[in-house]
């Protein structure tokens, strides 16, 4: 696996569930899981990210708003996949 992913989680227990299972799959060193609002990133994360990929955000979130995130912590040039 050529890449580091960090993913984001409102949900403790989803949190939990996923590290467990990055235990398992031994990708500790490359997945970290961060227990956050994506509304509240870092100012660390911006521009940090060559790729972005939703899931099931914009049920619940304005698509405008959800969209300036993405490109705010996208880096130029890169891609995003948004699955609604």
């Amino acid at each position: 696996m050529g890449c580091k992913v960090d993913t984001l989680t409102l949900s403790v227990e989803q949190k939990e569930l996923a590290e467990e299972r990055i235990k398992q799959a031994g990708v500790e060193d490359k997945v970290t899981v961060h227990l956050m609002d994506y509304r509240n990133l870092p100012r660390e994360f911006k521009k940090q990210f060559d790729a972005v990929v939703s899931l099931e955000m914009l049920e619940v979130n304005p698509y405008a708003h959800h969209w300036r995130m993405i490109q705010v912590n996208l880096n130029s040039g890169c891609r995003s996949k948004v699955h609604g």
